[in-house]
């Protein structure tokens, strides 16, 4: 169950081979690493930001495509999202407000 504190500003949401993880409450700087086999990305988060740190692919399209801040993810091409296609692997970032709402079409 995903919980939401007060003064949470983003989540991030975390999607592998088209399996969708429950969103994780980004509270403070950290990494997430995710292994599929040989191939691993590397996710590091602030409390409203995300960006693929590394990544094992051969193409390095993830990590090219930068940081997503709550701020600048209109203006992006890819909005809120980050993709690695070689891997499979999609990050997204959420305002609370965007979590809350997924939760409650979910519970319906």
């Amino acid at each position: 169950q995903t919980e939401v504190t007060e003064d949470t500003r983003a989540f991030l949401v975390i999607e592998v081979a088209g399996e969708m993880y429950e969103p994780i409450e980004l509270k403070e700087d950290g990494r997430y690493s995710i292994t599929r086999g040989d191939m691993v990305n590397v996710i590091e988060v602030t409390p409203t930001s995300v960006v693929m740190h590394s990544s094992t692919c051969d193409n390095q399209s993830c990590v090219k495509q930068g940081e997503v801040t709550l701020e600048n993810r209109d203006s992006r091409v890819l909005s809120n999202m980050i993709i690695c296609l070689p891997q499979n692997v999609g990050v997204e970032l959420y305002s609370t407000q965007e979590v809350l709402d997924m939760l409650s079409e979910q519970a319906n």
